[in-house]
Parts: C-alpha cells; sequence; structure tokens
C-alpha cells in the first residue's frame, strides 16, 4: 500500500485487546468523512443524500492528502 492508502485504513482510535498488536476501530478517512457530513447535514444548502456522502468523502480524502504533506 502506498503511504495515501495507509493513513486511509489507519485507525482513528486504536485500541488493542488482549495485547494484541492489530488496530480496530473506525479509520482516520472514516471519521473524517463523517465530521464533514454532519457539517453537511446541519446546513439547509446541502439537501441530497448521495452528494453529501460522496463529498464527505471527498472532503476526508483531502484532509488526509493535506495531513501526509506536512508530515513529509
Amino acid at each position: 500500500l502506498n503511504l495515501e492508502n495507509k493513513m486511509k485504513r489507519k485507525s482513528a482510535f486504536p485500541w488493542t485487546e488482549d495485547g494484541n498488536d492489530g488496530e480496530t476501530g473506525i479509520t482516520k478517512r472514516e471519521y473524517f468523512a463523517g465530521l464533514a457530513m454532519q457539517g453537511m447535514i446541519s446546513c439547509k444548502e446541502f439537501s441530497d443524500e448521495i452528494n453529501i456522502a460522496v463529498l464527505s468523502v471527498r472532503y476526508a480524502d483531502a484532509l488526509i492528502a493535506e495531513l501526509e504533506k506536512n508530515h513529509a
């Protein structure tokens, strides 16, 4: 996986159970998309559910890409 895909798959709130190294929970991409969706749903200008979902993921991807630029 390239770095961008790894960031999209990395847990937003990682935790382990019984000492296992595996991460579980929602990904950063899912978390950021949910936050973007929450903001759009609260705005009356956004009314199409499909567009809200698509835009939410695009905003999440853009944020991840921008964050990766600053960590490179």
